[in-house]
């Protein structure tokens, strides 16, 4: 039972942070108009909030059992919210995941000029 609490919290989480990361990513084109180094920021600002994860599945794991209610079969998971996720996060992986698609298609478009002009 206890595996499967911290199973739930710790997919939760792990979605959090993933679209957590999606919005810091769109967004770490205003740092670079700063004249920060965006890769550089984008792990300053990821990687602490990584190293939460294990601290607040521990502790959300710890508050569920002490809150879930215990019948002759053991844990009702299913009152207290536990339950298997739905979905999963894809993503597609791109060379400079901070270009947009409009730029990457530039940058394909001027490279074939460039073979042309050769």
């Amino acid at each position: 039972m206890c595996r499967r609490i911290m199973l739930f919290h710790m997919d939760q989480l792990w979605a959090d942070h993933l679209a957590f990361l999606n919005n810091v990513r769109e967004t770490i084109h205003l740092r670079a108009m700063a004249r920060e180094q965006p890769l550089d920021e984008f792990h300053r600002v990821a990687i602490p909030e990584f190293h939460k994860i294990r601290g607040r599945v521990e502790s959300r794991s710890a508050e569920t059992l002490a809150s879930a209610e215990i019948t002759s079969d053991g844990v009702d998971l299913a009152a207290a919210g536990v339950r298997r996720p739905t979905s999963t996060w894809t993503y597609l992986v791109q060379d400079n995941p901070f270009d947009s698609d409009a730029e990457q298609a530039l940058k394909k478009v001027r490279g074939m000029l460039r073979k042309k002009r050769s």
